[in-house]
């Protein structure tokens, strides 16, 4: 103590600013080792020469700060609390309300020493420069202030954290910037059960004009400082207070402001939304309970019943959309308690189910329905926006389904998603272009597994498409695309088939017609699927010709070769009259005859040619090969 302490505080003090900054931190951590270890008047003694050295140093006062704090983690005159066995069950059911230091105490002699002495000295400091904010200066106020007793430790509390707070409504951007990093210190030194009591002092300063910009941006920037990805439920206490800021800067008057240009550019806090973020963090450290799923999508549900403008539903979208993120990264969501919410959600929001309940209710009081009638309670109004959380919850269901193993094997998974496909079905009637998509894409990945109902509902399902297909007329879009992908799908895994108008309404479609110069991957897999089904038409035969074409003449691999199959299929499985095999028997002479004469030009298309005519002639049967083949050979 006497030698070698002296020694490190005099290394410690004398690295210049830009050297030897790793001696210093050696020296740091060296004088926070032996403080943990010493005695109390040893320990005393360190830390009065921190301050003294801080006095006579004001030009390294930031350093100095943080060897402080290192000393200050170092302090182990502590014992268990009298009532913390006792209380200890209580704690570790709600520690967001409660101090995790609070199981421990200070003898009175050491707490009126930190109380008297020490602390006096750290409110000097606070008061010494009225102008900024200092982090390091605050946070060792508070870790001294969780070594005194309660009452003086929330006395104090509240001052400090208003102070910082205040200067969030600084015009300059470089003090908030400061300020919001020492709240994020402070409710990291204090705990996230600290966070409610942060955040309610925030909005009893942060009341008017630009300032409830800066709230909701600090909100975030606590979250995304404390949270971590294994932090579930310790926000539940809390939740109305975060969803109040949420839903102030996301769909009040803050929201309208940020939609102004010149208001918009003025500050970094009204640049951008941090509001959805902050949905996300919320989301994923909450309990998956269905009571705290309401009130976090309840912002959303309460404005489903207004009328709605292009900007607030592109808004409310996006709010469920982080919701959903957030809840996918949350390690308390299970499985099957996220597909029972997601049904229960459907289910009561889906397109006209309101008025079957209704009807149900009317009839039989007792039935499950008006349970799940009253799931959100939206109300008449709100259901002709309902659509936007029945998108929300299939999205929810897709992604979940996407990060399972969908096992043909387990039982249990096939027994609670079987009752999801008389759900989709329902869904399916939906006016709405996003519901029916995330319904095609959902029942996309159900018909990997052998669900009962699917088996059963397949052909009705099926015609489902078609009369979507039907209805979309020219439209060449994402509904087409998700219609023709869960169609192929349907036609690959049951025994079903399609009639000859139902062949000649497909093939006319944007996507069939428009094959040579736009080619839909999604249309040629959904084409190969009829071919292999044999399903003939006169219209396939015609479709043929222009697949070949296309085979010769793009330069995308895998368009090449999904045409390939088509024709190998088609040659294998359709009956060719005499005239029609002479024609593509031609197509391909001309195109090598082509190649012959221009060989020395290297033309894409006639090495294409050759090359397809590679890949499938051996798959050919050998009588019909051996009977065309010397054309081939004359030519080449």
């Amino acid at each position: 103590m006497k030698v070698f302490v002296p020694l490190f505080f005099n290394m410690f003090s004398d690295v210049k600013a830009g050297k030897g900054e790793q001696v210093r931190d050696i020296c740091l951590d060296t004088l926070s080792a032996v403080a943990a270890k010493v005695q109390w008047e040893h320990y005393r003694t360190i830390l009065k020469r921190c301050f003294r050295e801080l006095n006579l140093r004001p030009d390294k006062q930031k350093i100095i700060l943080r060897l402080i704090c290192s000393i200050l983690d170092a302090f182990h005159f502590m014992k268990p609390a009298n009532d913390a066995s006792g209380n200890s069950d209580a704690l570790s059911e709600d520690i967001d309300s409660s101090l995790t230091f609070s199981l421990v105490t200070v003898s009175s002699d050491k707490q009126q020493y930190m109380q008297k002495v020490v602390f006096p000295q750290v409110q000097k400091l606070l008061g010494s420069d009225p102008e900024k904010v200092n982090v390091n200066i605050n946070l060792v106020a508070l870790k001294i202030l969780k070594l005194l007793p309660v009452d003086y430790f929330e006395s104090q509390l509240s001052s400090i954290i208003h102070r910082i707070c205040n200067f969030l409504k600084n015009r300059l951007e470089s003090i908030r910037d400061e300020a919001r990093s020492a709240l994020a210190a402070s409710v990291k030194e204090l705990g996230i059960g600290y966070l409610q009591f942060v955040v309610k002092i925030l909005r009893a300063i942060l009341k008017r004009g630009f300032e409830l910009h800066v709230l909701g941006y600090t909100l975030h920037y606590l979250l995304s400082k404390n949270i971590t990805a294994d932090m579930y439920g310790r926000l539940d206490y809390c939740l109305e207070d975060l969803l109040a800021v949420v839903d102030s800067d996301l769909l009040g008057d803050v929201a309208e402001q940020k939609e102004v240009e010149k208001l918009a550019s003025k500050m970094k806090e009204t640049k951008k939304r941090m509001s959805f973020e902050t949905l996300k963090l919320i989301a994923q450290s909450i309990t998956f309970k269905t009571d705290l799923l309401k009130k976090i999508i309840s912002p959303v549900s309460l404005h489903l019943q207004k009328q709605l403008t292009p900007k607030l539903k592109t808004r409310l979208e996006m709010m469920l959309h982080n919701i959903a993120l957030g809840i996918e990264c949350n390690s308390s969501t299970e499985t099957s308690n996220l597909f029972i919410f997601v049904y229960c959600l459907i289910e009561d929001t889906i397109t006209g189910s309101r008025s079957e309940c209704k009807e149900n209710t009317q009839s039989s009081p007792d039935q499950d329905s008006t349970v799940r009638k009253t799931f959100l309670g939206l109300g008449e109004s709100g259901s002709q926006n309902s659509y936007i959380l029945t998108k929300f919850a299939l999205d929810l269901l897709r992604n979940r389904l996407k990060s399972i193993k969908l096992d043909k094997e387990d039982e249990q998974l096939v027994k609670m998603l079987d009752p999801f496909v008389d759900l989709l079905r329902k869904c399916m009637s939906s006016k709405h272009a996003s519901v029916l998509s995330a319904t095609f894409r959902c029942f996309a990945l159900l018909v990997k597994l052998p669900l009962p109902s699917l088996r059963d509902n397949a052909i009705t399902i099926k015609n489902v498409l078609m009369e979507i297909l039907q209805r979309a007329g020219n439209s060449n879009g994402h509904l087409v695309t998700s219609c023709f992908k869960l169609l192929a799908d349907l036609l690959r895994g049951f025994r079903i088939s399609l009639s000859d108008n139902e062949l000649q309404m497909l093939v006319h479609t944007p996507m069939f017609v428009d094959l040579q110069t736009n080619p839909s991957p999604v249309a040629l897999s959904l084409l190969k699927t009829i071919v292999r089904l044999k399903l003939v038409s006169h219209e396939i035969y015609d479709i043929v010709v222009k697949i070949g074409e296309l085979m010769v003449t793009t330069l995308t691999e895998s368009i090449q070769q999904q045409c390939i199959q088509i024709m190998l299929q088609f040659f294998l499985n359709y009956p060719l009259s005499e005239k029609r095999l002479q024609q593509h028997i031609d197509f391909f002479l001309a195109n090598l005859r082509l190649w012959k004469i221009a060989v020395m030009n290297i033309l894409q298309e006639e090495k294409q040619c050759l090359k397809c005519s590679m890949t499938f002639l051996p798959d050919f049967p050998r009588g019909l090969l051996m009977s065309r083949v010397k054309p081939f050979f004359f030519i080449l």
